[in-house]
């Protein structure tokens, strides 16, 4: 029989649950990022996706930072 060893990620939830919620945050912003990518590129609006692959690349830069922090 194995003991199961609890995820680091559970872990960090119990221990800082605030932190979970900034990271629930991060990624529902990153999923409205990505839907509006979406729709303007469907709408060949360029400028738009441009505007939206920008703020893609920051939620994800603060998500790498969060990840390693």
């Amino acid at each position: 029989m194995s003991v199961r060893t609890m995820p680091a990620w559970r872990k960090r939830r119990e221990e800082r649950p605030e932190s979970f919620t900034a990271l629930d945050e991060l990624s529902r912003a990153l999923d409205a990022t990505e839907f509006r990518l979406n729709a303007a590129i469907d709408a060949r609006k360029w400028d738009i996706a441009v505007e939206q692959l920008v703020e893609k690349r920051r939620l994800l830069a603060q998500l790498e930072r969060y990840m390693e922090g």
